[in-house]
């Protein structure tokens, strides 16, 4: 697995794997090979926490602006997304009960693709370069200040 994915509009995700398996549960009118569950490595390059403001409590909201990069890190083709347990499982390591729910279609344990990325840019990313640039030219000018006002006072 390789590539880069750059989302093209803003987007709501949920660091729920809950939340996730029922989204992938209800997406019922696309076939499963179309469908993938994204677990996305988030370091505040861009993306953003706004549980505390979201409408459905506990949904762990996350919104992703525009020309957030993620890096493709690996695809699993055939895993398991436990919501209950907050976990993934891969075809080998399965729980036996897992598979069953999965199987009898239940909404929070859902058969699936899973794509890992890993954020590598974003614009947050730029506006926080450019404001840590501009602290630092004003700390740089409080510094030569100050050091003038101290050989003045010599």
């Amino acid at each position: 697995a390789s590539g880069n994915y750059t989302t093209q509009k803003l987007t709501s995700t949920s660091q729920s794997l809950l939340v996730a398996a029922k989204f992938h549960h209800d997406l019922q009118w696309l076939k499963d090979e179309d469908k993938a569950i994204f677990c996305m490595e988030l370091d505040g390059k861009s993306a953003v926490s706004i549980d505390e403001l979201s409408a459905s409590k506990g949904e762990k909201e996350v919104l992703v602006p525009i020309g957030a990069t993620f890096q493709v890190t690996r695809i699993v083709e055939t895993a398991y997304a436990d919501g209950i347990t907050n976990k993934i499982y891969t075809q080998e390591e399965v729980p036996p009960e897992v598979e069953a729910m999965a199987a009898m279609n239940q909404p929070n344990v859902r058969k699936c693709r899973v794509v890992y990325l890993r954020e590598i840019s974003g614009p947050g990313e730029e506006t926080r370069k450019r404001q840590n640039r501009g602290r630092e030219k004003r700390m740089d000018y409080r510094k030569q200040l100050l050091d003038r006002k101290n050989r003045a006072a010599m």
